[in-house]
């Protein structure tokens, strides 16, 4: 409980700091990358999504891929970035999202 504290204190210290990319290896570590979404501002969005699909060629679990592939939709889709939302097109039906 007490490493995920700090957890809580670095994430956003990072993202004050252009330090995107070490918040969310931090996250990826912790399985808490869905917490990106608090952090990430119409400044930050667009590295922080292409750095989302990068990892996704890294990660060896497929229920991770699609995790990290659903937040980096949710990044994209949440700050309104109509052109990179077509990107995900062919992940529809393999991320089961359904846009509202």
């Amino acid at each position: 409980m007490c490493r995920l504290g700090l957890v809580d204190e670095i994430v956003p210290f990072n993202f004050t700091h252009n330090a995107e990319v070490e918040a969310i290896d931090l996250l990826l570590e912790v399985d808490l990358i869905a917490k990106v979404l608090q952090h990430v501002t119409a400044d930050t969005h667009e590295r922080v999504g292409r750095y989302l699909l990068g990892c996704g060629d890294f990660v060896a679990d497929p229920d991770e891929r699609l995790n990290l592939y659903r937040t980096a939709f949710n990044v994209y889709y949440d700050n309104k970035n109509v052109y990179s939302i077509p990107l995900f097109l062919f992940l529809f039906p393999v991320l089961s999202i359904t846009v509202y």
